[in-house]
């Protein structure tokens, strides 16, 4: 199943990329901001930080080595210290697929966590 779940990761993110020509070479700030899915996962990206946000498991670690560059960001996630440890080491890629869309995709040796996420940008906040 882990060996499926990978393939069909890849190809999902390939035929994104496909679909968005246009970002390559994308300046990084594009990059930068809230990303969310339906289910209540949250990225936040700035120049130097990445955190993530999950409404149903509860916040994960934060990003590592974050790395941004034609609209691409790479970094790493450690699971091995936290309430999940068998999720392990991840390395993530999060692409910019258009301006109101992204995808994370994340590569790893544990168990129990999704190898890829389709992402929008997340609602701003009202102030009543």
């Amino acid at each position: 199943m882990s060996r499926f779940c990978k393939g069909l990761a890849a190809l999902l993110t390939a035929s994104f990329l496909l679909a968005a020509p246009g970002v390559r070479g994308a300046e990084p700030e594009r990059l930068y901001g809230s990303w969310c899915d339906e289910t209540g996962y949250r990225i936040d990206i700035g120049p130097e930080a990445i955190r993530f946000r999950d409404r149903q498991m509860g916040d994960p670690p934060a990003g590592t080595n974050l790395k941004i560059s034609d609209g691409v960001a790479t970094y790493s996630q450690d699971f091995r210290t936290s309430p999940w440890p068998h999720i392990g080491l991840l390395d993530c890629t999060l692409r910019l697929l258009g301006p109101n869309a992204a995808a994370e995709s994340c590569t790893g040796t544990g168990y129990g966590y999704m190898p890829f996420f389709a992402l929008k940008r997340c609602p701003q906040d009202v102030i009543s």
